[in-house]
């Protein structure tokens, strides 16, 4: 689960509104990621050390618009770490680049 937002706690408020309406299960009810665009690349650089290297992003409705506004932003931050996502615009379906 990944928020970006300008700072960790205003991620944090948002991703809080988000759990509560869809209600994750035990173990997804986390926030991987959260904070700044660098915040959230340093989070995803570090699951990359660990083997992670291709995070996959799940938007549900309602959808999280400041974060995928922010997503090219992301994705330059983690193109020097060679680390690639795909965000998915509804069930199964890869968003356009």
């Amino acid at each position: 689960n990944i928020v970006i937002r300008s700072s960790r706690a205003e991620a944090e408020r948002a991703w809080a509104g988000w759990a509560g309406l869809h209600c994750p299960i035990d173990g997804e009810e986390r926030l991987d990621a959260a904070g700044t665009v660098d915040e959230v690349a340093d989070a995803l650089r570090a699951l990359a050390e660990t083997g992670f290297a291709h995070p996959i992003m799940i938007f549900r409705t309602p959808f999280d618009h400041a974060t995928i506004e922010r997503l090219p932003e992301l994705r330059a931050a983690l193109a020097a770490a060679a680390i690639l996502f795909v965000a998915l615009d509804g069930p199964g379906v890869p968003a356009e680049s």
